[in-house]
C-alpha cells in the first residue's frame, strides 16, 4: 500500500516522479493543507517553501499544538527563499528543490520509516475536524507570537549604526523589507526641518519592468501626499537599489497595492515610506508589514532627532546661524 503524503504548494517537473510512487494529497496553502492533514491523516508532510516561509512557519505551529498531529513528519522544500535563522519551523527536514528526485524520495522513505505513525493516532486525527472558528483561533494566536519573536525587530536594531548615512541605511531597510514583503517598487523618504532642503525620495526596485515614467509619477503623486504635513520642494529621485529603464511595460494603474505612508515625529513630519505591488498582500504579508510599518515609525523618529541635534551643534551660539 502506497505511503500517503501531503503536498503543500507547486510540484516541480523533478518532482513529478512522487505523484506514482505515492499517495498525493494536493493543497494550495497552509490553512488547505492543516485542514487536509485531518481528512487525509498523511504519513508525511512536504512544504514547498516557495510558496511563502510565513505560511510554512504557520502549518508547523498549527500541527505542533495538537499531540496527534506533531508526529507527522514535517518536510520543508526550500528553493530561492530566503529564510530567517532565528525562526524555528519545527521541521523533521529540509530538502533543497535542486535535488534529484531519486535522493528526495531516499530521504522520504527512511523520514517515513523512522516516525511511523500507529494507526489508533491516525483514527485519532481522522476523528477530530477542528471547526473554521478553531483555526481562526489557533491562528491568531501564532500570529501573536510571530509578531512578538519575530526576526524583524532584532533586524531593525542593527540599522542604527548607519542612522546618518542615508544610502547605506536605505539599501538595508529595502534588504530586509524585501526579504518578507515582495514589491514592485518600495521608497523611503527622510525629512529635513530646513523646508528649503532638498526632498529626496530613496527608491528600490523589485521589477525590471518599472520605468521612469512610473518612478516619476510616483515621486510626484508621493510629495502629493507629504505636503498635508509640510511644504515640500526641490523634489528628486535616487534609485539606491535595483534598475529602472527608460521604457516599461508596468503602468502605474497596474498597481493593485499602493501604500504611502507618513511618519511623524510630535506635529513634525519626519518622513514616509512608499511601497507599490502589482499583487495583494495575503494574510501574512499583511501582518509582517504592519510590524515594518511599526519598527521604521521608531527608526524615523531617532534619525530626526539625530539630525536635530547634529545641525543644533553646528549653529553659532551667539547668532544661531
Amino acid at each position: 500500500m502506497k505511503s500517503k503524503i501531503l503536498f503543500i504548494g507547486n510540484i516541480s517537473k523533478n518532482l513529478k516522479g512522487i505523484e506514482n510512487d505515492y499517495n498525493v494529497i494536493a493543497a494550495k496553502d497552509a490553512i488547505s493543507g492543516y485542514k487536509a492533514v485531518y481528512n487525509d491523516a498523511p504519513d508525511l508532510i512536504l512544504f514547498n517553501m516557495e510558496n511563502s516561509f510565513f505560511e510554512g512557519y504557520h502549518l508547523s505551529k498549527l500541527l505542533s499544538l495538537k499531540e496527534e498531529t506533531s508526529l507527522i513528519p514535517f518536510v520543508i522544500i526550500s528553493g530561492d527563499t530566503n529564510i530567517p535563522e532565528n525562526i524555528d519551523f519545527s521541521a523533521n527536514a529540509q530538502f533543497s528543490s535542486d535535488l534529484d528526485y531519486e535522493d528526495i524520495q531516499g530521504m522520504i522513505e527512511n523520514l517515513i520509516s523512522e516516525n511511523e505513525i500507529p494507526e489508533k493516532i491516525k483514527n485519532k486525527i481522522l476523528k477530530t475536524k477542528p471547526s473554521a472558528k478553531e483555526i481562526n483561533e489557533r491562528t491568531q494566536g501564532i500570529l501573536d507570537e510571530m509578531l512578538i519573536s519575530s526576526s524583524i525587530t532584532e533586524e531593525f536594531k542593527s540599522l542604527f549604526d548607519n542612522i546618518n548615512f542615508e544610502d547605506t541605511l536605505s539599501k538595508n531597510i529595502f534588504g530586509i523589507i524585501k526579504k518578507y514583503i515582495p514589491y514592485d517598487v518600495c521608497g523611503l523618504y527622510f525629512n529635513e526641518s530646513d523646508d528649503s532642503a532638498m526632498n529626496m525620495l530613496n527608491l528600490s526596485s523589485g521589477n525590471e519592468n518599472i520605468s521612469i515614467g512610473v518612478i516619476n509619477e510616483i515621486r510626484d503623486k508621493f510629495f502629493d501626499e507629504m505636503e498635508k504635513h509640510k511644504r515640500v520642494c526641490e523634489l528628486q529621485c535616487d534609485i539606491v537599489d535595483g534598475i529602472i529603464k527608460e521604457t516599461g511595460d508596468i503602468k502605474y494603474e497596474d498597481f493593485k497595492t499602493v501604500i504611502t505612508i507618513p511618519y511623524k515625529y510630535g506635529s513634525l513630519l519626519s518622513g514616509g515610506l512608499f511601497l507599490a505591488s502589482t499583487k495583494q498582500f495575503d494574510l501574512y504579508e499583511t501582518v509582517l508589514f504592519n510590524l515594518i510599518v511599526k519598527e521604521l515609525e521608531v527608526l524615523y523618529k531617532v534619525k530626526y532627532m539625530f539630525n536635530e541635534q547634529a545641525k543644533h551643534s553646528l549653529l553659532d551660539p551667539m547668532t544661531e546661524s
